[in-house]
């Protein structure tokens, strides 16, 4: 008798222990989802405040820097043709302005994790000055925007220096911007018919060396050299990092 008052006092027992069991696993269910949506809500946050600073801090500072370049454009355009250092050191504000505000949207895409190759390039064009024009050919808009961040931003890294280049020692010149895929990489030829002289990177090369750098660390290979006809050639192969 006393077995079978055990055995009955048994089940009820366990099965009280369950419940209480199955409430607190409730209980702890629905806690971490709620901390898991509060833990999305704040990154939410996090990321809408950092996309609003970059907003900000691009047309703020990007504005200023913007007429910076275009009032040297314009002082460089009116002088007169024997006053040479003053005209250099203006090309030099241009080229300067230009480089920052390509940093600036370098920056800013690290704010918001993102790096707008398409918007990048069209200003490189865009800020370029009259002795220098030059044509995008880029593939679809929704192609640019899946490249991984650090080859997009390696090909507009390329881009600007050469078209930096061209700017200071090509003379007149019309520059072609080219990016393809093919296959597993991404090709970015930019090509130009000026003169300028033998080798486009007096000095040392320190422009060619930072690309050929930028370039071998994401495992891609940069040729430069005089194009057939004349002018200039940079091609860069860039890998497409995380593509299956």
């Amino acid at each position: 008798m006393a077995l079978a008052g055990d055995e009955a006092a048994f089940v009820p027992a366990v099965a009280v222990h369950f419940v209480a069991w199955l409430v607190g696993r409730a209980g702890r269910t629905r806690r971490e989802a709620q901390d898991a949506l509060r833990a999305r809500d704040s990154e939410r946050a996090v990321a809408a405040e950092r996309d609003r600073m970059a907003r900000e801090l691009h047309d703020a500072v990007g504005h200023a820097v913007t007429v910076m370049v275009t009032h040297a454009g314009a002082a460089r355009l009116v002088l007169a043709d024997d006053a040479p250092p003053v005209q250099e050191a203006l090309a030099r504000i241009e080229d300067v302005g230009r480089g920052a505000m390509t940093d600036l949207d370098r920056i800013l895409g690290l704010l918001t994790d993102t790096y707008d190759l398409e918007a990048t390039l069209r200003a490189l064009v865009a800020g370029l000055p009259g002795h220098v024009t030059a044509e995008l050919r880029l593939p679809e808009a929704e192609v640019l925007r899946r490249l991984p961040p650090r080859t997009a931003e390696t090909a507009g890294r390329v881009v600007q220096e050469s078209l930096t280049n061209v700017v200071r020692h090509a003379g007149p010149a019309h520059a072609v911007v080219d990016v393809a895929l093919t296959g597993r990489d991404l090709a970015v030829v930019v090509t130009d018919d000026g003169a300028g002289p033998a080798t486009r990177w007096p000095g040392g090369g320190r422009g060619l060396t930072g690309m050929k750098e930028r370039v071998s660390g994401l495992g891609g290979s940069l040729d430069a050299g005089p194009a057939d006809g004349g002018g200039w050639r940079v091609a860069a192969t860039l890998p497409l990092e995380g593509t299956p």
